[in-house]
């Protein structure tokens, strides 16, 4: 029984030792399933340094037309001072994007919607870097008017501006975390601009509308 033990913990370890070869190496085409990654979790993922590594959240599409709120929660922490957190897209807007991302540290808030483009520093609590290697959780969200909407970011407990933000984008149907698609990343030049490649871990991600289909995971890791 002794031998049968520590032969699979071996396995264990050198199946470990592979998949994390293979994310270093730059080689990722895809992820194993039937893991234990689930950025739903307390668990969370791990966003490798790597341009493909990311998170694909596709939103069931008009669940959050009909509802005053929508809203977006989580945990981060990373060391990276760059980087996108979240952007959010609408199907068959592509001139449309609402983004959350570091810069030095900081957290930016960019919208690019019909009527109002803008980037916008948004302050935390102690008002330092946030790329401490700390949990930190963001409240993200959107109310909903008859003609215009207001975005609301919390970092920490902490409003992060002394206003909302007044936002005329259409309603999301894909939020990706900690990167970007490739045909974002040809298509919207505020993604390009982003120096640096997130690199960290997000966990216990809360969303108010449900999703179409689970998470897709890209050359991601669990959490450690």
């Amino acid at each position: 029984m002794g031998k049968t033990t520590l032969y699979l913990i071996n396995v264990s370890i050198a199946a470990l030792v592979a998949a994390v070869s293979f994310v270093s190496g730059q080689r990722v085409v895809r992820i194993c399933r039937d893991s234990d990654i689930e950025i739903l979790s307390i668990q969370g993922v791990q966003i490798e340094n790597y341009p493909k590594s990311r998170v694909e959240l596709h939103l069931a599409e008009r669940m959050h037309h009909n509802k005053p709120l929508f809203f977006l929660q989580f945990d981060f922490k990373t060391r990276a001072r760059n980087g996108v957190l979240f952007y959010g897209t609408t199907k068959g807007k592509p001139s449309e994007i609402l983004a959350l991302f570091l810069v030095d540290g900081e957290l930016r808030y960019k919208m690019r919607c019909p009527t109002l483009e803008a980037e916008v520093f948004v302050s935390s609590k102690k008002k330092v870097p946030l790329n401490d290697g700390r949990w930190h959780t963001v409240f993200y969200s959107l109310k909903f008017g008859e003609h215009s909407h207001k975005a609301d970011i919390t970092i920490d407990g902490h409003s992060g501006s002394p206003k909302q933000f007044g936002v005329s984008c259409s309603p999301l149907s894909s939020i990706i975390m900690g990167g970007a698609t490739r045909d974002d990343l040809i298509n919207i030049d505020e993604l390009r601009q982003i120096p640096g490649h997130f690199e960290g871990c997000i966990r216990s991600v809360n969303i108010s509308v449900p999703l179409n289909i689970p998470p897709k995971y890209h050359a991601v890791s669990i959490c450690g």
